[in-house]
This record gives C-alpha cells, sequence and structure tokens, in this order.
C-alpha cells in the first residue's frame, strides 16, 4: 500500500512538472508572455493576435516534443525489457559487457 502511494505522489508530481514546463514553454519565445496569459489562452480566453502565435507555432512545436520525449521513453522500456536490462545496476563492472557491446556497435556507425 505505501509503494502505491509512493507511485501515486510521484506520478502527479512529475505530471505537475511537466505541465508548468509546458506552460513556460508557451508563454517564451520571441515574444513573450507570461505565464497567466499562457494558461488563459488555454482556458479559451485569450486574444486573436496571441492566440495565432500560440496555436500556429508555439502549440504544435511543444506537442511534438512531448511526443518525441514520450517515444523514446517508451523505447528506452521497450529496449531493455527485450534485452532483459535490469535497472538499477548495482556495481559499476556488472554491466560491462553490455558497455563493450554498445561502444562496438556505436564505434561500427
Amino acid at each position: 500500500m505505501r509503494d502505491k502511494k509512493r507511485i501515486l505522489l510521484v506520478l502527479v508530481s512529475l505530471s505537475l512538472l511537466t505541465f508548468l514546463i509546458f506552460l513556460l514553454s508557451l508563454s517564451s519565445g520571441d515574444q513573450e508572455f507570461n505565464i497567466g496569459e499562457a494558461f488563459r489562452y488555454l482556458l479559451g480566453q485569450g486574444d486573436d493576435g496571441r492566440a495565432f502565435i500560440m496555436e500556429q507555432i508555439r502549440l504544435p512545436r511543444i506537442l511534438v516534443c512531448l511526443l518525441a520525449g514520450a517515444s523514446l521513453g517508451m523505447s528506452g522500456v521497450l529496449l531493455q525489457t527485450f534485452t532483459r536490462t535490469h535497472l538499477p545496476i548495482r556495481e559499476p563492472w556488472e554491466s560491462m559487457p553490455e558497455l563493450v557491446l554498445s561502444l562496438l556497435l556505436l564505434s561500427a556507425s
């Protein structure tokens, strides 16, 4: 039960942090807005000029970055599942065969 609470706390904390970074990214750029204006835009209370900048330029960029990050995370989970690499590794020398293999693959490409 305690682990479930901890997982829920971490999940909620990371979700709030992601939303805060989303708002910061939405409000920063060549024409800067404050976070309140970005939040009002998300609620549908922004003016047309700022809405155009946020809808056509910033929002697609942010959504693509979020999707790319999620895709990279999922590919890492799948790679670790398929190669049966368990994290965390307690001792650094336990991962030496995988490290040597990855260095060989990277140097070959």
